[in-house]
């Protein structure tokens, strides 16, 4: 029985293998965006964004697309020590920023030609990916009202752009809420945050809150004050897709991606993806041990002392087998 382990673990092993295999066969395999997304003229979404400050398309993303999407990006471990891309952890969210270099679904999602129709039409020819992110959001999270035509910094820039979020998973908490119209006025004064309770006592019937099943796509001008709604549900997860793009050519995040995805004729997308560009801006989020969660930090610190106890107890025993070995082994 003992001799048989070695061989039912690798067993184990390679049916795991091949399970990832076949779920990323699927997503490759499924339509990304529905007919009627497809069907969309962008210059309809244009009017929208210029006058509402958003637009919204329920039925946008393929569901199978969505939820095995998903399912591949959400089983990534965090990158702790490994010499790879992977996600982050920043208090009650995750984020896989750089999944560019990780998943060729992901990356077609992102540079889709429908996509970046609505930026040409909204933009110009002139348009670049400032950031993006694959990211989860748990409960206590929060963020105030702002907008995104900023430096990392906070500095206003006044440049063009287009924020896109993209619903992997029914949100019906901690949900996009966005505030109508408010592109027209929010750069007056000069501030990119502003406190709920102004909100609320200004402008609280101009509030949208965008509860939306899985495959809901939607796009708002920078300059729309905006915000996730706090998650209050014990045990909810919400799972999206964020874009930023702006007609800002000489910044953005360190955009990783594998270039076995690019085709290398298509200029516009060399472009978007910023190939020969500066970048400058840092990375989001900030993370580091002190943004893990407990949770995170239990795991890692039972985990260590395991492996510090095995090596402290089968250390020694398999280098002086493996010593023994090579005493008699022929030459």
């Amino acid at each position: 029985m003992a001799r048989r382990r070695p061989r039912r673990r690798r067993t184990q092993a390679l049916a795991a293998l091949r399970s990832a295999c076949e779920k990323i066969c699927q997503v490759t395999a499924v339509d990304i965006f529905t007919p009627e997304l497809l069907a969309v003229d962008p210059d309809d979404v244009h009017r929208a964004l210029a006058s509402d400050g958003f637009w919204i398309f329920d039925h946008a993303i393929e569901t199978k697309f969505a939820a095995a999407l998903d399912d591949e990006l959400g089983a990534h471990p965090l990158a702790l020590n490994v010499n790879d891309v992977g996600p982050v952890r920043f208090y009650h969210q995750t984020y896989f920023t750089h999944a560019l270099a990780a998943s060729r679904p992901f990356f077609d999602l992102v540079t889709h030609p429908a996509l970046r129709s609505f930026y040409r039409a909204h933009l110009g020819p002139q348009f670049r990916l400032k950031c993006q992110r694959y990211y989860q959001s748990g409960r206590h999270h929060e963020l105030t009202w702002h907008t995104d035509d900023k430096t990392p910094t906070g500095m206003r820039t006044g440049v063009p752009g287009i924020g896109v979020v993209m619903y992997l998973r029914d949100t019906f908490e901690g949900e996009l809420q966005v505030l109508a119209r408010s592109n027209s006025w929010s750069g007056g004064g000069g501030r990119t945050e502003f406190y709920d309770h102004e909100i609320h006592a200004k402008h609280a019937n101009d509030i949208v809150t965008i509860s939306r099943p899985a495959g809901a796509l939607i796009l708002f001008d920078s300059r729309t004050l905006h915000r996730t709604r706090p998650i209050t549900l014990a045990g909810y997860v919400r799972k999206s897709v964020f874009l930023q793009v702006d007609a800002d050519m000489a910044h953005s995040e360190k955009i990783i991606v594998d270039t076995q995805f690019i085709d290398p004729h298509d200029d516009e997308l060399l472009r978007y993806l910023g190939f020969g560009m500066p970048s400058g801006y840092p990375t989001m989020p900030p993370s580091g041990l002190a943004t893990l969660n407990d949770a995170d930090l239990r795991t890692i610190v039972s985990s260590s002392l395991r492996l510090m106890a095995a090596r402290k107890t089968l250390g020694p025993a398999w280098r002086a087998l493996l010593a023994a070995w090579r005493r008699v082994r022929p030459s």
